[in-house]
C-alpha cells in the first residue's frame, strides 16, 4: 500500500511541476487539482460518521463507487459537461486492465430506495472493528463497501466466486455490507480480522523476507512427495482430463482424507483461484463449503493467502474455539501456534 501512495504522490507532483510557472519562470505547484478523496462533513448521520473516520484516520470510506463530480463547462452544443470520478479497480499506474478481475454489486437498498441503514452499519463496522487496531502504515488509500464481491475469470465462466475483499491500486473493496447489520459479534470480529489480515499478509509478502521470517510456519504444513510445499498447486480428481502439472486427490468424495486442504494444514482452498466448479442439473454448484466433494478439483492457497487465513483467525483471538473446531487436524493446530508467535513478533517490529 505504501508504494502505491508514493507512485500517486510522484505522479501528482510531476503534473504540478510540469504545468505551472510563476512570474520569474520558476516551476511551482498550482494546487488547483481537486482532491477527490476528501470527505466533507454532512448533516446526514451516515456521511457524518464517514467524515469522523476521515478526520481521525485520513481514510475515505465510500458506499458508492461514484465519489464526486465536476462541472467542466459546456460542449459545442451548449450542453453542460460534467466529469464523474469513479473508483476503477482495473486501473493501475502503468496500464488499465482490459479484463477486470473484480465484479461487485453496490448496496441495493441504498441504490433503489435511498435507505442508508445497511451502509451506515457498514461504515460503523469499519470505524469500530477494522481501523482502531490496524497500523497506520497499512491503511489502504480508500475503502468501498459493497454487497456481493466476485473475482472474474474470463477464460472460464464457471470460475466466478464470492469472496470478502479485493485490493486495487486506489481502493480496497470490502464485501457483505448488506449483512453487517445482522452479523453476530463473532462474525463481525472474523470479517474485520479477514479485512485486516488481507492487509497484513500483503505487507509481509511485499515488504519482508517472508519465506525466511515465516519459514517455520510454512515448514509445518504437509509436503508433497517430492518434499516441496503444496502452496499454489492444483489438486484434481481422477475423473479430470486436465493434462497439466497437478496432484491427484486420492479420495475426493471423502472429506478429511489425505489431500483435503485441512489435512495438508491449510484452513481453506484458494477461493481466488478456484476454477473447477461442479455442474448439477445443468447449473453451477457454488456451495464453496462442499468444494472437496462437489468439484472436479481445486487450487491450494498461495503463500500470501495461507498466511492471511491464519492471521484472520489469530486476530479473532479465540484460541479455545479454534482448537475445538480443528481438533482433528494436528497440523492445523501446530501451524496456528507457530503463526501466533511469528505474527506477534512481526507486529512488534512495526513499532506502532
Amino acid at each position: 500500500m505504501k508504494k502505491y501512495r508514493w507512485f500517486l504522490t510522484l505522479a501528482v507532483l510531476a503534473l504540478w511541476v510540469g504545468c505551472t510557472k510563476d512570474d520569474d519562470g520558476d516551476l511551482t505547484p498550482s494546487l488547483l487539482d481537486k482532491d477527490w478523496y476528501r470527505i466533507e462533513d454532512s448533516a446526514d448521520p451516515t456521511d457524518h460518521i464517514r467524515y469522523q473516520i476521515y478526520s481521525e484516520y485520513n481514510l475515505p470510506v465510500y458506499y458508492n463507487d461514484t465519489i464526486g463530480s465536476d462541472f467542466r463547462g459546456y460542449s459545442m452544443d451548449g450542453l453542460p459537461v460534467v466529469h464523474y470520478e469513479i473508483i476503477d479497480f482495473s486501473y493501475w499506474i502503468t496500464y488499465v486492465d482490459a479484463s477486470p478481475k473484480i465484479t461487485y454489486e453496490l448496496n441495493e437498498a441504498y441504490l433503489t430506495r435511498g435507505d442508508k441503514t445497511q451502509v451506515k452499519a457498514g461504515v460503523e463496522f469499519v470505524r469500530d472493528y477494522v481501523l482502531p487496531s490496524l497500523p497506520k502504515r497499512l491503511y489502504p488509500m480508500s475503502m468501498l463497501l459493497v454487497d456481493d464481491l466476485y473475482r472474474n475469470y474470463a477464460s472460464d465462466p464457471r470460475g466466478c466466486h464470492e469472496f470478502r475483499t479485493y485490493q486495487g491500486l486506489t481502493c480496497m473493496a470490502v464485501g457483505r455490507v448488506g449483512q453487517m447489520a445482522e452479523m453476530s459479534e463473532a462474525d463481525k470480529k472474523y470479517h474485520a480480522g479477514y479485512v485486516q489480515a488481507t492487509l497484513y499478509a500483503e505487507d509481509i509478502v511485499e515488504n519482508r523476507d517472508f519465506m525466511t521470517e515465516f519459514e517455520t510456519f510454512f515448514d509445518a504444513a504437509e509436503k508433497t512427495p517430492e518434499g516441496t510445499s503444496y502452496c499454489n498447486l492444483q489438486l484434481v480428481g481422477r475423473s479430470s482430463n486436465y493434462s497439466g502439472p497437478s496432484y491427484i486427490l486420492q479420495k475426493p468424495d471423502e472429506p478429511g482424507k489425505r489431500l483435503h486442504w485441512l489435512s495438508l494444514g491449510f484452513l481453506n482452498f484458494s477461493i481466488e483461484n478456484l476454477v473447477y466448479m461442479a455442474y448439477e442439473n445443468g447449473e453451477v454448484n457454488r456451495d464453496l463449503s462442499q468444494v472437496d466433494t462437489k468439484t472436479v478439483g481445486y487450487y491450494t492457497p498461495s503463500y500470501e493467502q495461507d498466511m492471511r487465513d491464519y492471521i484472520a483467525e489469530i486476530l479473532v483471538g479465540d484460541d479455545a474455539a479454534f482448537e475445538q473446531k480443528y481438533a482433528e487436524y494436528p497440523i492445523v493446530l501446530e501451524r496456528y501456534r507457530i503463526m501466533k508467535q511469528l505474527f506477534a513478533e512481526y507486529k512488534a517490529s512495526l513499532g506502532e
